[in-house]
Parts: C-alpha cells; structure tokens; sequence
C-alpha cells in the first residue's frame, strides 16, 4: 500500500496488526476468566440431560447428545480447581485420564476434550489447545452455546498461532452455526486475514459488521476500516471514518492531516483547505510537506495573503527551510498579495540563490510598480548579468527605468536592444519615436 495521500497514510499492515495486538489482549483475557470460572457455569447438573438455551433464535438449536454423570461432574470438576490454582500440568493428566472412563459417552467424551483444550489455552499453549478443541466440536454432542464459543475459541487460537487458513475456516464455520449474535471480533479477525491477503474488497464488510456489532467500537478498528478504502483508493468513504476518528479523538493530529490529503485526492480544495487551515490552528503542521500544502492549497484558491503568512510563520519557526524554492513561492505570494514590501524583502534574499537572473527581472518589476526608478534599473541590469530567458522584455523595462530618470541615452541603447527580439520589437520602436520627438 503505496499510494499515497498528501504524505500521511496509515498502512493497511500496521492497522492488522493492531487487530493482532487485541487479539493477544483478548487471549489473555480469555486466560483469566477460565482460571476462575467455575464448571457450574458450564456443566448441567449431575443426572439431567443438558439443553441448549432457551434465549437461542434457531427452529432447531443443538442440545447435548446425552447427560453427565455425578462421578464424570466431580471429576471435571476436581480438574476445572486445578485450572484456577494454575496446576495445569495436574489438569491435563487427569482429563487425559478420564477419556477412557467416558469413552461411551460423547456428551462427557467433549466435556473433557473441552476442558483439556482449557487447561492448555490458560497457559498459552494454543498449539496443544487446538486440537482439544476440534475433537470436542467434532464429536457434536455439545449444546448450542458450548459449540459456538469453541469454534470462535478455535479460529482464533488458529490465528494466534498464524494458521490463517484454519483461522477463516473456523470463523466463518462460527459465523455459520451462530444461533445468538456474532461476537464483533469474529467478523474483525476475518477481516484481517483477508487484509493479509490484500483481499480489501472481501475484508470490507467484515469490518462493517464488527463496527455495527458493537457500541464502543475500538479505534484499530476504524484505522482497519480507513486503510481498506485507501487501499481501493475510495477516498470519499475514507473521508468519512476520519471524520468519525477526529470526532472521538480531536486531539490526534495524524488524522487532521489524513484528512486533508483525502480531500486533495477528490479534488475537494476548500474542504482540504478548511481542515488543513484548522490542524494549522490546533499546532498539528509541524513538517514542512504540511506547511506547503497548506500554502499551496491558498495560492491555488487565490487566497495569496494567507499563503504567505503560512510560508512565514513556517520559516520564522524553522520548520520550513529558506530554500530559492521556498522563498521564490512566498515572494509571489506576496505580490500576488499587492504587499510589495514584502515581496521585495523576500526576491532580494532569494536572488542571489537563483543561478539565473529571473528574482532580479521580478524585483525589477516591482521596482517599477512603485515608481522606485534607480532601483528598478539596478535590479534589472543584474537580471540581465546573471541571464533571462525574456531578454527583450528585461531590456524594455531597463529604457523604462531609465527614461523615468532623465537617463535618455541609456533608455535610448536599452529600447535599441529590445528592438532585437521579436517579442518586443514594436514596443521598442515605439519608444525610439517617442525618444526622437523628444530630441
């Protein structure tokens, strides 16, 4: 992802990655309540067959395929204590030898499978917690509830481990099954291996959903959302989540300025110019790029004062360099601005930089709007020392500045020289008659 947005993107790998981080978050979340949480919560009563909760929407939810015995209930039980106290290693020996006493029973058989997985998953060991997992989902004895948070547990134990592809089987084989509400960050997850796989139309309504699923929608989330429309370059709807980041965190500056390079991809100059003019005021332009976007944008909407007075706030605070570049754009906008004090202050310290003459042709100009004669000639003259492209045009003005001082011979070998080019051969001549009737 390279396509840049007036400098400041967010990659879309960078914006997976918060997803990655979260997960792990979530992982050791998911360590913590199953050290604590107690198998009454999970197991039916000893003797009662188990059945799926009355809450699920399904014509048909899955219920247990048969009931759990009060000595497979303290068993589990005894092994579920052991989780909590964190000797994990106890746990599994004693699921692991339960499994034979339950053989006949794939109600209990998945219990144990299940809790297994568990006691794995509590330290970490998602490698080993897997496959506990799928042989409990596998055997399909579980009621509705159990089965659907094992194969969310599954995809993403999967993805923690980077098996991406047993990651979007599991997740959407969740997505399919569900009989309450999907878990937002199920649909997260799928995105982000589609994200992966640079798959940006598929990851996008993923993302839609994980966002609508929930009230308090995590910042990576909208940062995923934003890098996929970058990424197909849809500006407009990218437009939209900056605004929905900046709404919930003002004070990030890298969104202000995200926003701005948006609109000057759509073409949109005053929107551009509206968020940039307001990142400038919060303190949020602190490179030079930034500054001179925001310059441009003005000079492009003719709104030259506030070009140069961006440009010179950037030099006076040393972020924007006195370059012949950066000095040549601010002394235009000062005389696009009518401020030619300005303007000249600014030519004269950037025409020495030029290794032509042109700053010297435009002081010369200036010098002649004001009717500062000596100092027109002698700006001009240096122009043509150091070389212009519009030497005939620089040779009139010469006559003009000339003229204006009494100087008639000068004006008169000026207005012969312009005669030279083509471009101002009739001005000259012109200049010449009216010297000659002043003879």
């Amino acid at each position: 992802m390279e396509v840049q947005a007036s400098g400041h993107r967010r990659p879309a790998g960078r914006a997976k990655r918060d997803a990655d981080v979260e997960l792990h978050i979530e992982l050791r979340a998911m360590k913590k309540t199953l050290a604590t949480l107690s198998l009454f919560a999970l197991l039916p009563l000893a003797g009662m067959p188990s059945v799926a909760a009355a809450e699920v929407n399904c014509e048909e939810p899955r219920e247990a395929s048969g009931s759990l015995s009060e000595f497979t209930y303290r068993r589990l039980t005894r092994i579920q204590e052991d989780i909590a106290e964190e000797k994990y290693s106890d746990a599994i020996e004693g699921a692991r030898k339960l499994l034979p006493k339950v053989e006949r029973n794939d109600y209990e058989k998945a219990l144990v499978y299940q809790t297994e997985a568990f006691a794995w998953a509590s330290q970490e060991d998602y490698k080993n917690a897997i496959p506990a997992f799928v042989k409990a989902i596998d055997l399909n004895a579980l009621p509705q509830q159990q089965h659907e948070q094992m194969l969310n547990n599954v995809g993403q134990l999967y993805y923690a481990v980077e098996d991406r592809d047993s990651a979007l089987k599991y997740l959407k084989r969740y997505l399919d099954e569900t009989c309450s509400d999907p878990a937002p960050d199920a649909y997260i997850l799928i995105a982000s291996i589609y994200v992966d796989r640079k798959q940006y139309r598929s990851a996008l309504p993923y993302v839609d959903k994980a966002i609508r699923a929930r009230k308090d929608v995590p910042e990576t989330w909208y940062q995923l959302k934003l890098a996929i429309h970058y990424e197909q370059k849809q500006f407009k709807q990218a437009a939209e989540v900056l605004v929905t980041l900046i709404a919930n965190h003002p004070i990030k500056e890298d969104y202000w300025k995200q926003l701005s390079g948006v609109f000057l991809e759509m073409k949109d100059d005053p929107e551009s110019l509206a968020v940039l003019a307001l990142a400038g005021r919060q303190g949020f332009l602190d490179t030079e790029r930034e500054i001179e976007n925001l310059a441009n944008v003005y000079l492009f909407l003719e709104i030259p004062y506030k070009a140069a007075q961006v440009l010179t706030d950037g030099m006076n605070a040393g972020i924007v360099d006195k370059t012949l570049e950066s000095l040549e754009k601010l002394g235009t906008a000062w005389q696009m601005a009518r401020e030619n004090a300005q303007a000249l202050s600014v030519f004269t310290e950037a025409a020495p930089l030029a290794a032509d003459g042109r700053i010297w042709h435009r002081l010369g100009q200036i010098y002649i709007d004001d009717e500062n004669w000596p100092k027109a000639e002698e700006a001009l003259k240096n122009a043509l020392a150091k070389g212009v492209n519009d030497r005939g045009e620089t040779q009139l003005l010469v006559g003009v500045a000339a003229w204006n001082q009494g100087k008639t011979d000068q004006a008169r070998s000026a207005f012969l020289a312009a005669r030279n080019d083509s471009a101002t051969k009739s001005q000259a001549q012109a200049w010449l008659a009216h010297l000659a009737t002043e003879g």
